[in-house]
């Protein structure tokens, strides 16, 4: 990378961070008010209809006429398991957790991710898949 995309692609990892530090001060926040089913609703909610907003523009949500019965129930399972399991444990362990406690539990789920799915998908960490 170099000059102007080089100080975009800094300016997007800073962001990055710095919102995702701050998530656990806007947990425990909104656990205070909300029961934990009630703001991962509203966080669910909300990420649906900014996304949905996404696809307004150029009429990209016709595209979604092309997805099948079977595709939108792969698609309600996966949303079933993240954001949904996954933020109920996370909000959980916010609500009985200090934040500085729950935030490196946090920030460790990609790298658990990433370990858990070599095994799983047969591939070497930034490799391409094996052939069977």
């Amino acid at each position: 990378m170099q000059g102007k995309s080089a100080r975009k692609a800094y300016l997007f990892a800073i962001l990055a961070v710095l919102f995702w530090s701050t998530s656990p001060t806007a947990f425990k926040l909104g656990l205070r008010f909300q029961d934990t089913c009630q703001l991962l609703t509203g966080a669910t909610l909300s990420s649906f209809l900014v996304l949905g907003l996404l696809l307004i523009p150029g009429f990209r949500f016709r595209k979604l006429a092309a997805f099948g019965w079977r595709d939108i129930g792969f698609s309600l399972l996966m949303g079933f398991l993240n954001p949904i399991a996954y933020y109920l444990i996370l909000f959980r362990a916010y609500s009985i957790l200090p934040a500085q406690v729950a935030q490196p539990l946090n920030m460790v789920w990609p790298i658990v991710l990433v370990i858990i799915s070599i095994p799983c998908f047969a591939r070497k960490s930034g490799g391409r898949a094996s052939e069977p």
